[in-house]
């Protein structure tokens, strides 16, 4: 593993008079699979959208290789908790999505992540033919397809039940392995 990839610098986060994050800092290194762990509502996804650069801290400083998060400059795969696919949108035109929004379709990535997910055989289906698992695997596919530095997860597998959570889990570490991206992971 390589330098601190992306470093927290005193953040403090508030919302009106609500403070949500207080005086946090941590450094993450590049190619590390970090797992946030924490009861609902500490604001763990908070944490996600400022080191994304979807928020601001009201103060303190978040830096990916030593610069602000942009995501206009920074390659940030984001899974949410909710998969938000495009029901209209087959298996692999909701992997190809974020390759057209970058402009640089490529139907070579589409299948590699596919099959990396283990959904070989499945690219025409649509979201509402697919169980619970397979619609996280599209949805981790189309993050790691824009091929980020940093893969930001927030809570992906909390609608899953724990059978097809443990199994996700491992898969994903299996991708971690292969990938080596830079990964937080939030869960409760």
């Amino acid at each position: 593993m390589g330098g601190n990839k992306i470093e927290v610098k005193r953040v403090y986060k508030s919302f009106g008079s609500l403070e949500v994050l207080r005086d946090l800092s941590l450094s993450i290194r590049e190619g590390e699979f970090l797992c946030i762990v924490g009861p609902s509502g500490c604001r763990k996804t908070t944490l996600l959208r400022i080191i994304a650069g979807l928020e601001k801290p009201t103060s303190g400083e978040v830096l990916i290789d030593g610069k602000p998060p942009d995501p206009s400059i920074h390659r940030i795969g984001f899974v949410f908790q909710l998969s938000n696919l495009f029901p209209w949108r087959t298996v692999w035109e909701n992997v190809r999505l974020g390759l057209e929004i970058r402009k640089t379709p490529s139907d070579e990535v589409v299948e590699k992540m596919i099959e990396l997910v283990g959904l070989k055989g499945f690219e025409n289906y649509y979201p509402h033919k697919l169980s619970g698992g397979m619609v996280k695997r599209v949805a981790i596919a189309r993050a790691l397809a824009v091929d980020p530095d940093i893969l930001l997860m927030d809570e992906p597998f909390s609608d899953l039940d724990a059978q097809t959570t443990w199994i996700m889990h491992k898969e994903l570490l299996e991708i971690h392995e292969k990938l080596r991206k830079t990964t937080v992971f939030v869960t409760h």
